[in-house]
């Protein structure tokens, strides 16, 4: 033993000054000494005592495997083994012939490989290119194998996929893998992402009779199940499908030409720059080379160089903004290889040559004239050394770190792995070159491109104007101006146009910063202002439309600045026009975010027309267009399990009703939708977790009303108002809502009752439903009522908002609704789904109220109603005012409230004494 020992001493004596930590190197070979055996060559015993001495995880890994030892030193002997094709070959025959898991097999193939390249790189055998080289050609190696065996099995599953072409003719459909990031330039860093996506030709359905999407969509599911299973991912292997249009919201894949529609028509500046740096490495090459060919095309012509410029400094700006060491920071701090990167990118696009490798596009610029021959040499040397230096704490931690090291020992470590007496000093000078590189480069891209600048001396105009803070305000109309100006459809006059347009705006001076903020924002997503720049006619008038919008309704704003299709209601002629009957054609056949887009845009529309035209019907829109949701999401629901063969008669078994403000046709902005959900049947009517089919159905109902989507969700869906309220069961039968009303429920819930309406579903159960509500009815003297109105205090005592006072305060909405209901209680008849107007008829036909008290019970509620309604629109969801006078509500007084609630609790208490 203490001969083994002295000799594995040598030889780390001997290469300790390529060993960044020679300790480390010691103490392991001792523990892998203990096997009792010494590798057969000193060159094996180097390569283990390099592994050894820089990245413990890796060693220890290797040695826990007797058969990853021989791999690792076959693998070092010579750096041809590390080619792509012989990687490939090993991988696969090791997983046919092994009876381990794919994914162990992978992972331990992918280690020892990672091993093997850490060894050659610390030997200087394998240079920085051929390290990230043959970092990709792994990457490549375990990603065509996982994609080979899911579609393998995806082919022995749902059979062979075709399309039709030239009328009825048949071909198999093809379909194309891509590598994007420093996977796709073949830069690979030791841990980095592994962006991914994938498209196929055409829809249509494969032999067995599945969908050609389904089929594709499986490949895409199983690849990623293999590749993100736990042995990979803690191993630093993350696999990333997320650069996919729509993202995390879009699904895996989709028709190539439907990819390339939403690159050219919506998506956003980020998600086509990620395409520089793309490659085909699975599937029909000649449909991926087109396909990039075709991005290529649509980067450089979509976006001017000054255009590219200012959108990769705002990105760089962001960055630096929310990292929190931005000077230890190597890939993205201040002075960083995103620097470099980026860079050379907005180069590449001004000059028209998209090249994805990094290193190949600087020598591509010398080459073109665009860079020196010392440019060259300084820009390459410092992303070497940054990249380089990214390496080292990535091989020490096996996982993905960018941080510059922190105590001396990692410094020291680094010295070695550079072969530089001073890193910090190597580094320093690197981050500062890239740092000079990128501001550089791209002020001369700015000035090159002739930047218009507009005349107008904004200071001195909003002094004119009064305006306090001048010196913020300033820089954002700047912002704004130069990113109109950055489009060569708009005209400097327009701008000037805009500009007076702005000044001249009845705005209270303190909403105006906030205003020219979020229009800022609009401007500046590139969706939003490709749809503002195609809609060219009366240019100035559409922005002016846009602002007034933003600066009056806070919650319109949010919509306009997340989602970029939204702006498109404001840009049209007739944007107040309101068709609901527009809105509900073809519902069910659209998918969740779809619906969404739709309602926000008609909720947009909606708010428009409050503020250009003081609308008097928003209740019964957003009521019609939460109905239309609601019935399509159900047949939606429906179809989707009657095709499953789960329920063929769904429908019949299930009614839903509307409470609340949606059951009294009041909903407003904000509403949350109150429903409950009756069965048919009273099987399973005790068991709250029931699996039954109706459950199963409500809640996927639930789901599909609340789920967020990338244009927010549809409604917050409350069904505590069902018997026994959050503890009872989900879908109660016609039996239990009968039940709890004769023995159970408590007053309020019964007056809460008054509000049901029918909305979908079995009809002639909901009749059934009425009329077990109905029997149920009595009449309640004050006292009896009290108790009522204590609650009601108390969710004011509860709510001490604007929106609590509207609601809960005497002769409020809560108190109008008491009334009402108490009155609809007491009558024993039947009343329901009419409506607040069609309650008012009712107990004005039946005599228990007056003209002049219908009148003003309709008075007050359409005031407090435009109230909600005004605080929800004009104030921000994220922050609510605490007095009305901070809004721009012109219809309100104060002394009309209070008058109007006087006459309320008058009224209530001349019905029920002493009562309010």
């Amino acid at each position: 033993m203490a001969e083994k020992e002295k000799v594995v001493d040598e030889i780390i004596k001997k290469y300790s000054h390529r060993m960044p930590f020679p300790d480390r190197a010691g103490s392991l070979m001792r523990l892998y000494l203990q096997r009792g055996k010494l590798p057969e060559s000193d060159f094996n015993i180097l390569a283990l005592s390099l592994l050894a001495s820089i990245s413990e995880p890796l060693f220890l890994h290797i040695y826990s495997k007797e058969d990853l030892i021989d791999d690792f030193f076959l693998l070092t002997r010579n750096k041809e083994n590390l080619s792509f094709n012989k990687i490939k070959d090993s991988l696969q025959r090791k997983i046919f012939s092994s009876s381990k898991e794919v994914q162990n097999v992978i992972n331990d193939f992918r280690l020892v490989h990672l091993s093997a390249v850490v060894v050659l790189d610390l030997l200087s055998i394998l240079s920085f290119e051929e390290v990230c080289l043959a970092l990709s050609d792994i990457a490549d190696a375990v990603v065509s194998t996982a994609i080979y065996l899911s579609e393998h099995k995806a082919m022995n599953q749902m059979g062979m996929p075709y399309h039709k072409v030239s009328g009825d003719k048949l071909v198999k459909t093809k379909f194309v893998f891509f590598a994007l990031g420093k996977w796709g330039a073949q830069e690979l860093n030791y841990s980095s992402d592994i962006d991914l996506i994938t498209f196929y030709e055409e829809d249509g359905k494969t032999d067995k009779g599945f969908l050609n999407s389904d089929y594709f969509e499986k490949i895409a599911r199983n690849v990623y199940e293999i590749l993100t299973s736990e042995p990979l991912s803690l191993a630093g292997f993350k696999v990333d499908f997320d650069l996919r249009p729509r993202g995390k919201d879009g699904r895996l894949t989709i028709p190539i030409k439907n990819a390339f529609d939403y690159y050219s028509k919506e998506a956003q500046f980020w998600e086509k720059q990620a395409w520089i740096k793309a490659r085909t490495f699975y599937g029909d090459s000649h449909l991926g080379e087109e396909f990039i060919s075709k991005m290529h095309k649509l980067i450089i012509s979509a976006n001017n160089s000054a255009f590219f410029c200012k959108e990769i400094i705002k990105s760089r700006q962001k960055t630096l903004q929310n990292i929190t060491d931005k000077k230890r920071d190597l890939k993205e701090g201040d002075g960083s290889i995103r620097d470099i990167e980026f860079a050379v990118q907005a180069l590449s696009i001004a000059s028209a040559k998209i090249e994805k490798n990094t290193l190949k596009a600087i020598h591509l610029l010398k080459e073109s004239n665009n860079l020196t021959s010392d440019e060259e040499e300084k820009t390459r040397k410092s992303y070497e050394i940054l990249r380089k230096s990214e390496h080292f704490v990535q091989v020490v931690n096996l996982r993905q770190v960018h941080l510059e090291p922190k105590s001396e020992k990692e410094w020291e470590g680094l010295k070695k792995f550079l072969s530089s007496e001073e890193p910090k000093k190597l580094i320093e000078e690197s981050r500062k070159r890239a740092r000079i590189f990128f501001q550089r480069k791209l002020e001369l891209l700015l000035k090159s491109d002739g930047e218009k600048i507009i005349e107008i001396e904004i200071a001195e105009d909003l002094k004119k104007r009064n305006f306090e803070k001048i010196e913020a305000i300033s820089p954002i109309l700047h912002k704004i101006y130069n990113i109109l100006l950055s489009s060569n459809e708009v005209e400097v006059e327009d701008v000037r146009k805009f500009h007076k347009i702005i000044l001249s705006a009845d705005l209270n001076p303190k909403f105006f910063q906030k205003a020219l903020k979020s229009l800022e924002t609009i401007l500046s997503n590139e969706a939003s202002f490709k749809r503002i720049m195609a809609k060219k006619s009366n240019f100035p008038e559409k922005l002016e439309r846009i602002f007034k919008i933003v600066s009056l309704s806070e919650s319109a704003s949010e919509y306009l600045k997340t989602i970029p299709e939204s702006v498109e209601t404001l840009l049209r002629e007739d944007f107040t026009k309101i068709d609901t009957e527009d809105f509900s054609f073809g519902l069910k056949n659209l998918e969740i975010r779809e619906i969404a887009l739709k309602q926000k845009k008609i909720f947009i529309a909606s708010i428009a027309k409050q503020i250009f035209e003081k609308d008097k019907n928003f209740c019964e829109v957003y009521s019609k267009v939460a109905e239309d949701i609601v019935r399509s999401i159900f047949e939606k629901t429906a179809k989707e399990f009657s095709d499953s063969k789960i329920s063929q008669d769904i429908s019949s078994k299930i009614a839903i009703f509307s409470l609340g403000r949606l059951g009294f046709r009041e909903m407003v902005f904000g509403s949350d939708l109150d429903l409950l959900i009756v069965k048919k049947d009273d099987k399973d009517s005790s068991n709250l977790f029931s699996d039954s089919v109706e459950n199963r159905v409500a809640r996927a109902v639930i789901e599909n009303l609340s789920s967020m989507t990338s244009c927010g969700n549809l409604y917050e869906v409350d069904l505590r108002l069902r018997p026994f309220g959050s503890s009872g069961v989900l879908v109660p039968s016609v039996e239990t809502i009968k039940k709890y009303f004769k023995k159970e429920a408590r007053l309020w819930e019964k007056l809460s009752y008054t509000k049901i309406r029918f909305l979908c579903g079995n009809s002639a159960l909901a009749k059934k439903v009425y009329s077990s509500v109905l029997q149920s009815f009595y009449k309640e003297d004050s006292s009896s009522l009290s108790a009522v109105k204590i609650l009601i205090r108390r969710l004011l005592k509860s709510n001490q908002t604007l929106e609590g006072e509207i609601k809960f305060k005497e002769g409020g909405l809560f108190d109008q609704d008491l009334f009402v209901a108490a009155l609809i209680n007491n009558s024993g008849k039947l009343c329901f789904g009419k409506g607040f107007a069609g309650a008012l008829f009712f107990l004005k036909e039946e005599k228990i109220l007056t003209e002049e008290e219908t009148s003003l019970l309709k008075e007050a509620k359409d005031f407090f109603l435009k109230l909600l309604y005004g605080v929800r629109i004009y104030s921000s969801p994220h922050k609510k005012p605490k007095t009305i006078e901070e809004l721009s509500l012109n219809f309100w007084k104060k002394e009309d409230e209070e008058k109007m609630r006087k006459e309320i609790v008058s009224l209530i208490n001349s019905r029920f004494p002493r009562l309010l």
